[in-house]
């Protein structure tokens, strides 16, 4: 448990100026590999320019990578038990920097069948999880939102389209 609270704390790194597209392209690099073994493509809208953000690169880089990877998870399980018009198989990443007076909003959204409605609610405590026994422990997404709120940012969480969409502000 005192390992697992460095996670939750404010990082060490002092916050810098952040190019937030290549914050995006480097988290997709991290876990694009194991997406492609899976035959799960990424549909990324992202802007030719961005403003930065003041954030740590690897505070973000672990949100988004750990994103990525719970939606890969999502879309892997759709495959096992398919629903009918189910399509399981992308995951749609995008920044919104329209509105030079709002924060700017990261959103990540799936096609593995979305998120039980009881879950929804509570999704960011500790030890929620939605995969089955010996697949996780659910501190992934509790420790994503500590560190978002560390950044000073906000996360939310809906189903859409037949999937999970996560937005974040910072």
């Amino acid at each position: 448990v005192n390992h697992l609270r460095t996670f939750v704390r404010p990082s060490a790194d002092a916050a810098v100026t952040v190019d937030v597209i290549d914050i995006v392209r480097r988290s997709v690099e991290l876990v694009e590999n194991e997406l492609r073994l899976d035959d799960i493509r990424f549909d990324l809208a992202l802007p030719p320019t961005c403003r930065p953000v003041r954030a740590t690169p690897l505070d973000l880089e672990t949100i988004l990578a750990n994103l990525f990877t719970n939606a890969r998870d999502a879309i892997v399980r759709a495959r096992e038990a398919p629903q009918p018009g189910a399509a399981a198989g992308r995951v749609h990443v995008a920044v919104d920097d329209l509105d030079p007076q709002a924060a700017i909003q990261f959103v990540v959204r799936d096609d593995g069948g979305g998120i039980p409605g009881e879950l929804l609610a509570c999704l960011f405590d500790p030890f929620v999880t939605t995969k089955e026994a010996g697949k996780g422990i659910g501190l992934g997404l509790s420790i994503v939102h500590q560190t978002v709120a560390n950044l000073g940012g906000t996360i939310d969480v809906c189903n859409v389209m037949g999937g999970a969409e996560f937005r974040i502000k910072i």
